[in-house]
């Protein structure tokens, strides 16, 4: 067999297009597990199998592309606790028949100091809830914020992938090239 420059640009383009189907694949691969999830399968029966010839490949060549995991914590928790208690406790009211002047004066008392300690539940209930509005518009902003994190973190993990799948059909286009122009030759 006489090694031309023909025999070269096949042997070089069948090379490149193994290696490209090769890099390819194991985007496609990469893209479907960070994304299909655990239990959802490609080819469920053969994908045993694949992952085995992977990983003897991998380890024949040393190569492969790393795997990347990312944990994204959304959990928080919020806990609001205020009290509101009014608890008074009155001596014995004055007979009205003995004493109607007294009887009058305490129960006025006892209204009055009511609508005192309704105004200042209100008052603090009203700062308790202006309390719970800023913390809500607080972790409203902090999940926006680790959502738009999570949103792009997906996004780079899928454009790995597909970085991949691309440089892999790259590689195999120039393979083909070079066996055309082989043939030509």
């Amino acid at each position: 067999m006489d090694f031309t420059p023909a025999v070269f640009l096949n042997l070089g383009g069948g090379l490149a297009e193994v290696g490209g189907l090769w890099v390819a694949a194991l985007g496609f691969r990469r893209t479907w597990r960070d994304f299909s999830g655990e239990q959802q399968r490609f080819l469920p029966s053969v994908t045993p199998t694949l992952d085995r010839l992977t990983t003897w490949l991998t380890r024949l060549f040393r190569t492969g592309l790393p795997d990347r995991a990312t944990a994204i914590d959304l959990s928080g928790s919020v806990h609001f606790s205020d009290t509101a208690t009014a608890t008074m406790t009155y001596a014995r009211l004055p007979s009205i028949a003995d004493d109607p002047a007294g009887f009058a004066q305490m129960v006025q008392t006892r209204v009055d100091g009511l609508l005192q300690r309704t105004d200042e539940l209100a008052a603090g209930l009203a700062r308790a809830t202006a309390a719970a509005d800023a913390r809500q518009r607080e972790l409203t902003a902090v999940v926006e914020k680790l959502r738009a994190e999570a949103e792009s973190r997906v996004r780079q993990i899928a454009v790995g992938g597909l970085r991949a799948q691309v440089l892999g059909w790259l590689m195999l286009i120039i393979g083909v090239v070079l066996q055309t122009v082989g043939n030509i030759v």
